[in-house]
């Protein structure tokens, strides 16, 4: 599947420079004002799952369309595209923070709060691989309307998370667990599944039942939390995924009604950005870290403007590495085992 949507690409732009926003804000000098706004572009990630959503339904049906073997072929692009680079950050996590490097990547290390984001970021990357593990079961399940089921179930688990039925009591460390796990985020994959899937049912039961059990769950057990996304997080979840499945829609819109051949190739010069964001998501935080001591002395914009050009240059400069070399490794393994087939 090589024909790409523009209009999605822009909107991981978008995403992307969301999520250096708020990191560049947190290490440099901020004011009031941009510190406001920046911390908005922490929801970029959630953006990122409802593209994240809509691509692999994508993908899915097509290879389902097209491939004899479809399973063994998203699995296995789907392996080679995120985990070769995720255990490059987990190598050079564990050695700068003494981390056990085998605790960080274990299958189930992004359940646990003790281990989930070992790797900067990577919380969000977790959350993306238990997304492609269980996606067949999903699409199994969004056709037989056992969506309802799954998302009591998750939203349960959440719930458990939340009233410290797992993991202990450590407030401190779960407290950001409690907003960012799989079962809080996963709203945002099926809001992009649901709506290219068209089954705007789907998007409406998981939403219902993450906002109505999310905020009664809240007014039990932590009602001084209430505007809070720690001790419990599902109710905002579902309205934060709403938000930025509109988001896209608009910028789908604007894209579509634009006539202007000058603004043509800077929003291509955008969307090429932002086909590269997974490498860019990985690095930018190693930047951050590299500059931390020059980021203080310097205002957000400069700071922000710096982190950016350098992030994006690197990322033109390594990718070849960090994702392309895998995805032809991927490809070469399909071929070698004649998953090809078409049907």
């Amino acid at each position: 599947m090589n024909s790409r949507l523009e209009y999605l690409d822009l909107s991981r732009f978008f995403a992307i420079i969301g999520v250096i926003a708020v990191h560049v804000g947190h290490a440099s000098i901020n004011n009031t004002i941009a510190g406001s706004l920046t911390e908005l572009g922490r929801f970029g990630v959630q953006l990122f799952f409802v593209i994240s959503g809509a691509t692999v339904f994508l993908t899915y049906e097509h290879y389902q369309r097209t491939k004899e073997n479809y399973l063994g072929v998203f699995y296995i692009k789907r392996f080679f595209r995120i985990v070769p680079l995720f255990v490059l950050m987990a190598l050079y996590y564990s050695q700068k923070f003494n981390y056990n490097f085998i605790s960080s990547i274990l299958p189930w290390s992004g359940l646990n709060p003790y281990t989930y984001n070992n790797i900067e970021g990577g919380w969000s990357i977790w959350n993306e691989i238990y997304f492609y593990l269980i996606f067949p079961l999903y699409y199994m399940l969004r056709k037989k309307n056992g969506v309802i089921w799954l998302a009591l179930t998750f939203s349960l688990i959440s719930i458990l998370i939340n009233t410290r039925f797992f993991f202990g009591t450590d407030a401190e460390l779960l407290k950001d667990f409690d907003y960012l796990n799989f079962f809080t985020q996963f709203i945002c994959f099926v809001v992009g599944v649901e709506h290219f899937g068209k089954k705007n049912l789907n998007i409406l039961v998981f939403f219902l039942i993450y906002f109505i059990l999310g905020l009664i769950s809240k007014l039990i057990f932590y009602p001084e939390f209430i505007f809070s996304a720690d001790y419990g997080s599902l109710y905002w979840t579902a309205l934060i995924s709403i938000s930025a499945l509109y988001f896209v829609i608009a910028i789908k819109k604007i894209l579509t009604k634009k006539n202007d051949d000058f603004l043509k190739k800077p929003i291509g010069v955008l969307s090429y950005f932002g086909q590269k964001t997974y490498t860019s998501y990985m690095i930018h935080f190693i930047l951050i870290d590299i500059l931390s001591v020059q980021l203080q002395q310097i205002s957000f914009i400069v700071a922000f403007i710096l982190i950016t050009v350098c992030t994006f240059t690197l990322t033109i400069l390594i990718e070849n590495f960090t994702e392309k070399y895998w995805v032809k490794i991927g490809n070469q393994l399909i071929a070698r085992l004649n998953l090809n087939k078409s049907k």
